[in-house]
C-alpha cells in the first residue's frame, strides 16, 4: 500500500524515493551516534518500554552497529528487576543512583517531558539525559512494518 502511494506521489521517480530515504538514514544516523551505547564500562539507562524503544534500539544497530554499553531499562511504576524487557533488567526510576546508572536515554515521544522532570526534579537525576523531542514533536524512528522499510532497503526495489 505505502509503495504504491509512495510511487504515485513522487511519480515512480525512484532515484527520489533512495535519497529521501538516504537523507533519512543520514540523519538519523547522526542523532544515534551521539547515544552513549559504544562504551563497554557504562551503565546507560533507557527510560521507557515501548514500540519506540524497540524502534530506537532496531535503528540503532542498523545504523551504528552493536550495543555495547551495559543496558537497563527504567519504568515509572515498577518494583526494580522484577520483570525484564528484551532480556535484561526494568528498574523503577527512583533505583537509578542505586544501579550506578551514568546517562539516561529517553524513550517516548508522548511522555518525554513528564520523564525529564520526574528524573531532574523529582529525583534529583544530575547525570546526563538524551532526548529526542524538546524542539521536534514529529515521531523520529519510523516503524519498519509501517514504512515498508524492506522495500526502502531493496528487497523489492524498481519492482
Amino acid at each position: 500500500k505505502l509503495h504504491g502511494s509512495l510511487c504515485k506521489t513522487l511519480n515512480h521517480d525512484y532515484g527520489l524515493i533512495d535519497s529521501s530515504y538516504d537523507i533519512y538514514t543520514n540523519e538519523l544516523k547522526n542523532i544515534l551516534r551521539r547515544l552513549p551505547l559504544q562504551s563497554f564500562d557504562k551503565i546507560v539507562g533507557i527510560y521507557g518500554t515501548g514500540n519506540h524503544t524497540e524502534r530506537l534500539l532496531g535503528w540503532y544497530v542498523r545504523l551504528v552497529g552493536r550495543i555495547k554499553s551495559r543496558i537497563v531499562f527504567i519504568e515509572t511504576n515498577c518494583v526494580s528487576e522484577e520483570k525484564c524487557y528484551m532480556g535484561r533488567p526494568i528498574i523503577n526510576c527512583d533505583d537509578v543512583s542505586k544501579y550506578n546508572v551514568e546517562e539516561i536515554i529517553v524513550s517516548s515521544i508522548l511522555f518525554e517531558d513528564d520523564m525529564v522532570e520526574n528524573l531532574s526534579k523529582q529525583i534529583g537525576y544530575k547525570g546526563l539525559i538524551y532526548r529526542f523531542y524538546e524542539k521536534n514533536t514529529k515521531e523520529i524512528f519510523l516503524n519498519v512494518k509501517d514504512t515498508a522499510i524492506d522495500w526502502f532497503m531493496g528487497e523489492n526495489k524498481h519492482e
